[in-house]
């Protein structure tokens, strides 16, 4: 199945089939602990409150900015 992009919304890695969303979830996870670690780094990080909110917020944020740019061009 392809999506108005013409890219696939499946993935080939290691001839497994895995859903784009997947791959959008982990780099969006990705993304936010190497932000986390920035602002730790730069000492912004006690301004991010509450963590448990704000953290998966922006991994989610991160997550589907990957899906608009990657997969829905």
């Amino acid at each position: 199945m392809a999506l108005a992009s013409g890219l696939p919304s499946t993935l080939s890695i290691g001839g497994a089939y895995y859903p784009a969303w997947l791959a959008c979830i982990a780099s969006g996870v990705v993304g936010a602990l190497i932000l986390r670690a920035l602002l730790i780094k730069k000492g912004w990080d006690p301004y991010f409150r509450p963590r448990p909110l704000a953290y998966p917020s922006l991994a989610v944020l991160i997550a589907l900015v990957v899906w608009l740019l990657v997969f829905r061009s």
